[in-house]
């Protein structure tokens, strides 16, 4: 027979913060890539003829040991900048040169959101590496901090910060010379 104040403290102990751990990701070394990696030559950019440019005369490189943090406040063309270097804008004025092998990785927070749900990451990933052993896959997944028994739950069960591993490991994948 359990006291009440035994119950209490038996769910004040099931309440407490979750021990701190460390994941360590890693990515593949890429095959080097001959200049320009990518090169950003006199980009201005607006949306459209009636509204102001969000950047004017950009020059700038991106080579292979480049780390480069792009920060500021919101509207100011971060997500823009991003989506110009990608293909998925094109440059008002000026324009972008990548080299023709370049393999670039984008992790976005909201890209886990577009998982399918109705997979699990083992299946998920074989869908989309059919080459990669099941085995080979949760081991991978296990080295990015999903833990065994995660494997095989639907997409849609996992928490946010699961979907984001999944992600992580599929761009890892990808053998990705630049990772945004």
């Amino acid at each position: 027979n359990i006291s009440s104040a035994d119950k209490f403290e038996q769910e004040l102990e099931s309440l407490q913060k979750p021990k701190d751990y460390t994941v360590k990701f890693s990515f593949p070394l890429t095959s080097e890539l001959s200049l320009p990696i990518l090169e950003i030559k006199n980009v201005s950019f607006r949306y459209d003829k009636d509204s102001d440019f969000l950047f004017k005369n950009l020059d700038f490189g991106i080579n292979m040991d480049d780390r480069i943090c792009i920060v500021g406040t919101n509207g100011v063309g971060k997500s823009t900048l991003m989506n110009l270097i990608m293909s998925e804008l094109q440059p008002t004025e000026g324009e972008i040169i990548t080299n023709r092998h370049l393999r670039i990785g984008r992790f976005n927070q909201h890209f886990v959101d577009k998982l399918p749900t109705h997979l699990s990451a083992v299946e998920y990933i074989i869908q989309e590496f059919p080459n990669e052993k099941e085995g080979n896959i949760r081991s991978m997944l296990g080295k990015y901090g999903l833990s065994g028994n995660t494997h095989l739950i639907k997409m849609n069960d996992l928490s946010g910060g699961q979907k984001a591993r999944v992600q992580l490991l599929l761009m890892s994948l990808n053998n990705p010379h630049i990772i945004f």
